[in-house]
């Protein structure tokens, strides 16, 4: 059957429309030609990167749902991208915990991160001091390491009091799920070394960089454009530091008070008393006339070197007879000495029946070995490194002998006969 150049109707036939269409391409096709196959390229770059983009999420899930998995095993890291606001239940954890910062509800921040430690929590109430409101909060996952995890990024804009304008900020956390099905903020600073490996290079990714240069770019021309915010922000961070150093040691000194109570209560005998006289330098550092940066150097301690205590201040510094003047030491560079008084004899009885000869055949224990209690599940170290050896993991709650607090963060303790350390914040 024949094509007629126009229907009964008088339009243009298919068959015309086709030989138009080819003469057009036939006399245009060194133009048309390339055209097409820029098109054709673009589209399999496309399909190329979003199959690629499948396939990261599928390893990403698949690394996510390995249930078990050995310390030193790495993770592998995958090429995912940021997902915006995507899962409603993380939305509601990362918007109570600023909720509960923004009411000072400890109790409410103690269910939403684990492990708390009463340094953690000490911390947060003053920090919650200042914060006025959250004006919106937007959140950036990935995929975490483990089965239930992720890795979120909240960008922040808060109100702090004292300051009208928005504040604009990004941290990082690191969310699981409980046995009951819950998600938590962990907090735990020892996690193990592949973990950290993953969530390090998770924040390598380009995305993360682009996302956090744009926070720092948007803070600092707030810092560059507003003098009042400039100063406020520097009155903040020093007032903030202080209160924190003055509330951490007013919160252990009542620890310490209430260790001695309760070990008054239950002595039986004199105790063995300790003093803290000296204090020794564990790094080559300044000497300063007065308790800040700023103040004169009056010389420079050597790693090692002793020095009589006068006070350690709350403020972080450590107040020292320095060649018989004033000298301040920033505590962290410095660990107490303990020096141990010997009880008076007469008042270390021995109990039991004794021998004609008058040696007692049974005797109490000795009443003068100081016990740390965990306040949190915590793992005990063979050295003061959270990357030393693990020697135990004790549960909260679960006590341990005291051998001697030190100044840089750490406590020396004895497990089952073995000394190790363990972070200071997690016993009391």
């Amino acid at each position: 059957m024949a094509f007629n150049e126009k229907d009964s109707k008088g339009s243009v036939s298919f068959k015309e429309r086709f030989r138009s269409f080819t003469g057009f391409v036939s006399e245009h096709q060194r133009v048309i030609w390339p055209i097409f196959l820029i098109i054709c390229v673009i589209l399999t770059i496309v399909i190329a990167i979003v199959a690629g983009k499948k396939q990261d999420r599928e390893v990403a899930i698949e690394t996510a749902t390995i249930e078990t998995l050995s310390e030193d095993a790495p993770i592998p890291i995958p090429d995912v991208d940021f997902e915006v606001d995507a899962y409603p239940e993380i939305n509601a954890l990362i918007g109570d915990y600023y909720q509960a910062l923004v009411d000072g509800n400890m109790d409410r921040l103690s269910e939403i991160v684990s492990p708390v430690s009463t340094a953690y929590l000490t911390k947060a109430q003053e920090i919650s001091k200042y914060f006025e409101q959250i004006a919106g909060v937007e959140v950036y996952t990935k995929p975490g390491p483990l089965t239930d995890t992720y890795l979120v990024f909240p960008y922040v804009e808060a109100i702090f009091t004292g300051y009208a304008k928005e504040i604009p900020s990004l941290q990082t956390f690191y969310v699981c799920k409980n046995d009951g099905g819950s998600y938590f903020i962990n907090v735990e600073e020892e996690q193990p070394q592949n973990v950290i490996d993953y969530i390090s290079g998770m924040v390598l990714q380009d995305d993360f960089k682009d996302l956090s240069n744009k926070v720092s770019v948007e803070f600092n021309e707030m810092l560059a454009s507003d003098p009042e915010f400039a100063t406020y922000y520097d009155n903040l961070s020093s007032q903030l530091k202080l209160d924190i150093g003055q509330a951490i040691a007013e919160s252990n000194a009542q620890n310490q008070e209430q260790t001695q109570e309760t070990e008054e209560e239950t002595e039986t005998e004199t105790p063995v008393a300790t003093m803290v006289t000296k204090v020794r330098t564990t790094a080559v550092v300044n000497v300063r006339a007065s308790d800040s940066e700023k103040a004169d150097k009056l010389g420079k301690a050597q790693l090692g070197e002793e020095f009589t205590l006068v006070e350690e201040l709350a403020n972080g510094w450590t107040h020292i007879d320095y060649a018989g003047q004033d000298g301040y030491i920033k505590s962290e560079y410095v660990e107490k000495i303990v020096n141990v008084e010997a009880a008076d004899p007469s008042a270390t009885e021995t109990a039991g029946e004794t021998t004609g000869e008058g040696t007692a055949t049974q005797t109490t224990e000795s009443s003068d070995t100081k016990y740390v209690t965990a306040n949190t599940r915590v793992r005990l170290r063979k050295s003061e490194s959270t990357s030393a050896e693990i020697i135990a993991t004790i549960e909260m709650g679960e006590k341990v002998e005291l051998v001697q607090k030190q100044a840089d963060g750490w406590t020396k303790v004895k497990y089952n006969g073995t000394v190790c350390y363990v972070k200071s914040e997690y016993v009391d």
